[in-house]
């Protein structure tokens, strides 16, 4: 225990037995005589414990209850924000999918893996899984990309959905 955590507890409970009260004993492991002191005090002149906190008032019962309720709120639109983003960037990595198909047809050797992890600071197994699920979500789940897009999914329920349709 670190002497600010210490005195901080003896703070905290005055007239408890501490670590410091050993040297009562006059007694150090260096063989020492360690300084003698006094013996905290017992009886009418020691503190009385602490009382316990009265209880919230109604109002401030009701003010809680109104923060918590905005908390939770911005936690869902945080919540929905997040799915809308993911449908975005679902629907890019199709399209940029897409466009290398097109290049690649056209005779332009394409590498999307890499410009994926590349520009996205991803690793390249990471780049070739969101490929893979982009054109999973095209061909096997497009509706549950547009409920994820519009929010009316959440991040969480999409992979569930997303990986046990894989």
């Amino acid at each position: 225990m670190s002497r600010r955590s210490r005195d901080a507890y003896e703070q905290r409970s005055p007239g408890v037995f501490s670590l410091r009260d050993t040297t009562l004993l006059n007694v150090s492991t260096h063989g020492v005589a360690a300084p003698e002191v006094a013996a905290p005090e017992v009886g009418p002149a020691a503190e009385s414990p602490p009382t316990p906190p009265a209880p919230p008032t109604p109002e401030v019962l009701a003010d809680w209850a109104v923060e918590q309720s905005s908390l939770l709120d911005a936690v869902s639109d945080d919540l929905i924000a997040d799915a809308r983003s993911w449908g975005q960037r679902i629907r890019r990595v199709q399209r940029f999918g897409d466009l290398c198909q097109q290049a690649t047809v056209a005779g332009v050797e394409q590498f999307p893996q890499l410009e994926l992890a590349a520009a996205w600071r991803i690793g390249q197994s990471t780049a070739t899984r969101w490929l893979s699920e982009a054109e999973h979500f095209r061909t096997h789940l497009p509706q549950t990309l547009e409920a994820l897009e519009a929010g009316a999914l959440l991040v969480h329920q999409t992979s569930a959905l997303l990986h046990r349709t894989l």
